[in-house]
């Protein structure tokens, strides 16, 4: 019986770990509600705040590391860690054109601009911008 009981807590323990897997797994071998982790710290040298100029216009861009963010799509949702990109675009004379610094990215419906894998061996990192698709009462 004591032999049972460890083999049981045991089996609990890896099941959990389980779901943990390394950043760059493919979506199509990625379980729901899995977390897909920054296992090697390939994010950390991204983050930090950038600065460039483009067309008379300063960009300055805030890099975040977020861990577990909720991926959804319609059949399959997961855990990442990603990068969260926030930045403020301001023209030559100062004003500022467009600021997402202090937006709450869960609750936006555009600019949303976040990681979505690296490739480590080309020092690249992989972006996409999206936008919130809402769903509309007769859908639900």
């Amino acid at each position: 019986m004591k032999k049972f009981i460890i083999f049981c807590g045991l089996f609990a323990v890896l099941s959990c770990k389980a779901q943990q897997l390394p950043l760059n797994t493919w979506m199509e071998n990625t379980p729901n509600n899995a977390h897909l982790k920054d296992l090697g710290n390939e994010l950390a040298p991204y983050a930090g705040i950038y600065k460039a100029n483009y067309k008379g216009n300063e960009i300055t861009l805030f890099i975040t590391k977020d861990e577990d963010k909720l991926i959804k799509y319609p059949d399959q949702q997961f855990y990442k860690d990603v990068l969260t990109i926030r930045y403020i675009v301001k023209n030559s004379s100062g004003i500022v054109l467009q600021n997402t610094k202090d937006t709450n990215l869960n609750d936006q419906t555009r600019f949303n601009i976040l990681s979505m894998g690296t490739m480590p061996e080309l020092g690249k990192l992989l972006l996409v911008m999206t936008e919130l698709i809402l769903e509309s009462a007769g859908d639900r």
